[in-house]
């Protein structure tokens, strides 16, 4: 339980609303992985579909972290970007509720500022930042990507930001993925592939 720092995003609803996960993943996501998770970084349509609540403020984003935690996560950070006003993420650390505010900038540029988030602080966890101080980086990083983005770059609208691809070797991410696949594998009763 935890033994690896696993920073999960769960990719499941895109920021047009779009389902990326098939509906047995989601529930391979809820029974397998989130228990193994340090941490959960769901935006805000995931965070309802998988809470079951509507999120209109950070009233319901509070309520909201409460329900995932249940789902065993250690730690959750819902991304406030989907919200009207300041872009504030809400993360729930222990038993303690940590605000991180942001200036919001009109720009075309947000969609996939979500990878570079959660990517950004499993760098900082990997340096040994500890989680707090790994969140108010990576939230710095992507507001300064976001603030200095391009409007006109692309039809896409994502944001760049700078040194975002992080090279892995295959045999880390084999290691890395081992105790998912292998319990994915016990769950659906089948031996894992090598």
């Amino acid at each position: 339980h935890y033994a690896l720092l696993a920073v999960v995003d769960p990719v499941m609803i895109a920021k047009g609303g779009a389902s990326l996960l098939q509906p047995d993943a989601v529930e391979l996501l809820r029974q397998v992985l989130l228990p193994q998770t340090y941490l959960f970084t769901p935006n805000i349509p995931e965070a309802e579909a998988l809470a079951g609540i509507t999120i209109q403020g950070e009233a319901e984003m509070e309520r909201a972290v409460h329900v995932l935690r249940e789902m065993g996560p250690r730690h959750i950070l819902i991304k406030g970007g989907h919200l009207a006003g300041a872009a504030v993420d809400l993360l729930l650390a222990g038993d303690t509720l940590h605000r991180f505010p942001a200036e919001r900038f009109e720009s075309r540029n947000t969609h996939g500022t979500g990878c570079p988030l959660w990517s950004a602080i499993a760098a900082g966890l990997a340096k040994g930042l500890d989680l707090i101080a790994a969140v108010e980086a990576a939230k710095a990083y992507v507001t300064a990507a976001i603030a200095g983005a391009n409007n006109a770059a692309s039809d896409t609208s994502r944001v760049r930001c700078a040194s975002s691809r992080l090279r892995f070797s295959s045999a880390l991410i084999r290691a890395a993925a081992a105790p998912i696949a292998t319990a994915i594998s016990k769950e659906r009763g089948v031996a894992p592939t090598k």
